[in-house]
């Protein structure tokens, strides 16, 4: 795809064209190495057209299906754009500003490279030995643009070999509202919380769940005593508490995948 544009050109032996992908709850479904992905294929094609109002950037976000998170971070970035254009009250005819567009060419230029993405189907892998340990992992990132919070199923073998799964993800992006980044770390936690309760209520295996998260005014509030917060927080490290055990929250310094970056690059050097 050329930069300065949306302008799509597709190979004909391209690595989604070789073979057509089966489709499961629909994402595509390497069925040979049973790896699970998004195909970009449609969404190239609408892309083509060099046209860019707002309406149009709308119907490329609901042709995005990803009910699992594997673009977590590539689709938050459009989504802070679409608010972008709401705030600054852009008409659904009118061609972006020259930094959104700008913004858009940068994310449509990344959008050919989704279909690397790829995450096991089954989350054991190939693994034949006896599972000893599971432990779900949830991590909860924020920014002033975007909160978010990704799963991860992690398990140690008999023989102690330790291997770990993506499970999920799910962002947001910020409230208009302004809201302080250690209020928005805890509404990735909350979300962290809520995402990861619903996991374990489909596994049908036993498995101790665990919660990070980067910010240390967010960690003192959920091990805290709720009663002397102010309402916002109060509220919330409330249900935190309710959801998960406060003593399984830990502090960790760097940045999860969700948020980090928004580029496809970094997701798929992870």
């Amino acid at each position: 795809m050329a930069k300065e544009g949306v302008e799509t050109e597709f190979s004909e032996t391209s690595a989604v064209d070789l073979k057509p992908p089966t489709k499961v709850l629909g994402l595509a479904w390497d069925s040979e190495r049973d790896l699970i992905y998004f195909d970009p294929k449609d969404l190239l094609k609408c892309m083509s057209r060099k046209i860019e109002p707002k309406k149009f950037i709308l119907s490329v976000v609901g042709r995005i299906f990803d009910p699992i998170g594997i673009l977590g971070p590539f689709v938050i970035k459009l989504k802070c754009l679409l608010q972008d254009l709401w705030t600054l009250g852009v008409d659904w005819d009118s061609e972006l500003p020259p930094k959104l567009r700008h913004n858009w060419q940068q994310w449509s230029s990344e959008a050919e490279d989704l279909t690397e993405i790829r995450i096991s189907r089954y989350y054991l892998g190939e693994l034949d030995q006896e599972i000893s340990i599971f432990e779900i992992h949830c991590f909860s990132d924020a920014s002033k643009t975007a909160y978010g919070t990704i799963l991860y199923l992690r398990f140690v073998t008999r023989n102690n070999e330790i291997e770990t799964s993506f499970i999920c993800s799910k962002s947001r992006v910020a409230p208009l509202k302004s809201l302080t980044l250690p209020r928005l770390e805890l509404t990735a936690a909350l979300l962290s919380t809520r995402l990861a309760k619903q996991v374990s209520s489909c596994l049908k295996f036993d498995a101790n769940i665990y919660y990070w998260t980067d910010s240390l005014i967010s960690y003192y509030w959920i091990r805290g005593d709720s009663s002397g917060f102010k309402l916002y927080v109060k509220n919330r490290v409330e249900e935190i508490q309710k959801l998960s055990d406060p003593n399984r929250w830990g502090h960790c310094q760097e940045r999860t995948i969700l948020l980090i970056s928004f580029r496809v690059a970094y997701l798929l050097s992870n």
